[in-house]
């Protein structure tokens, strides 16, 4: 499956699933680097790295991702749709406790 193919299927999902988070996708011509998709989940930053399987991150990507961690919000580099579900799904428990 192709990044943009996977890109969709997780915003219909969003959509779909957790109507109540904002996001915004980034394109990248403004800011390498960035998170594929940005979003706010109760009040808290949530940053999704997408990939195509077996792709990996680059590491200013891995960079950013640390850094929303430390921030304390939440992030992850996905490959599959099932991995964002289970990941978005986890934040809603997190970040409604």
């Amino acid at each position: 499956m192709l990044e943009s193919e996977l890109k969709k299927k997780v915003l219909r999902m969003l959509k779909s699933e957790f109507p109540h988070v904002w996001f915004y996708k980034v394109s990248d011509k403004f800011c390498s680097g960035l998170p594929d998709i940005i979003m706010c989940f109760n009040g808290h930053l949530v940053g999704l790295e997408l990939k195509r399987p077996g792709a990996k991150p680059r590491p200013l990507q891995v960079l950013i991702l640390e850094k929303i961690r430390k921030a304390g919000g939440f992030a992850m580099c996905s490959d599959n749709l099932d991995q964002c579900h289970h990941f978005l799904a986890d934040v809603q428990i997190a970040t409604t406790l």
